[in-house]
């Protein structure tokens, strides 16, 4: 595990390591975002040791960010157990000195999800460029699509990450304050055809559940398999629901408890409650 701690980081850091070198692939997994209005995007995995993980598809922005030091002034370099699941506008913090010198590479206007889990915690960073002058109620009616572009990054990326981690940087923690504004008005909408185009660029056949449920994933029918038992209580009423046989249905329910380690159908139920309806969230927009 490489430290940045001190100034003589050599050069070809910039060159060789995985961060840098991905870029184009990453670029080419983020593409669909355009279609959404997003261009920036950077995926950072911040563990409990204070090392990370960085893929971006704006390699010059994270090399700016790491020479000049601003990751000094980061919040979300700081503990990252400090966070929860959820989300953060760029807006709600101290804009100097890191959301200026973004701009500075044409990223403003953004969004970070952040995703907790025990040994590290996931930040997913969304911008868009200077001229978007993209509101709050902009990006929130895109938030079903992010949650979806999220899973699709999860499923493309598996052997990247895993190739990242053995390549680890470790960083300071700093601190930063927190600057709360009010909301913004909703204005523009994704366009139907641009929301169609990001749909059939981002299809995904495996949900992975992340690190809490041992990286298990559920297909696509398994998720309306469970969404349909959530919402009509019996077997019988969820089978006719989605059009299934009830041997079909069963079938479905059975391979579910076989991924979770479930013997009995209650024992599902409370595995299917701690799964959250963020996870859900990509396939509810087709």
């Amino acid at each position: 595990m490489t430290s940045l701690l001190h100034t003589d980081i050599r050069e070809n850091f910039f060159r060789s390591h995985i961060t840098f070198t991905s870029v184009n692939e990453v670029t080419e997994i983020a593409r669909p975002l355009a279609r959404l209005g997003l261009t920036y995007f950077t995926f950072d995995r911040h563990y409990n040791d204070n090392s990370r993980i960085c893929l971006t598809n704006s390699g010059k922005w994270i090399e700016h960010y790491w020479r000049s030091g601003l990751y000094k002034e980061a919040v979300f370099e700081k503990d990252p157990m400090n966070f929860f699941n959820g989300y953060v506008f760029w807006d709600w913090l101290k804009r100097e000195p890191i959301y200026s010198a973004a701009a500075e590479h044409d990223i403003d206007h953004g969004i970070t999800l952040t995703e907790v889990c025990e040994e590290y915690s996931d930040f997913y960073h969304f911008g868009t460029n200077c001229k978007a002058q993209m509101s709050h109620g902009n990006i929130m009616q895109l938030m079903e699509a992010i949650y979806r572009f999220i899973a699709h990054f999860k499923q493309k990326t598996g052997k990247l990450i895993s190739k990242a981690a053995t390549e680890k940087e470790l960083f300071p923690v700093y601190g930063i304050e927190k600057r709360l504004i009010g909301p913004s008005d909703l204005n523009e909408k994704v366009n139907k055809g641009d929301l169609s185009e990001f749909l059939r660029s981002t299809e995904i056949t495996k949900l992975f559940l992340g690190e809490k449920f041992s990286n298990r994933y559920l297909t696509k029918k398994e998720v309306v398999v469970i969404a349909s038992l959530i919402e009509s209580g019996t077997l019988q009423n969820a089978s006719e629901s989605v059009g299934l046989s009830r041997n079909t249905f069963d079938f479905h329910i059975n391979n579910i408890k076989n991924k979770f380690d479930c013997k009995t159908l209650f024992q599902l139920g409370c595995k299917i409650g701690a799964i959250s309806e963020r996870n859900i969230y990509p396939f509810k927009i087709y």
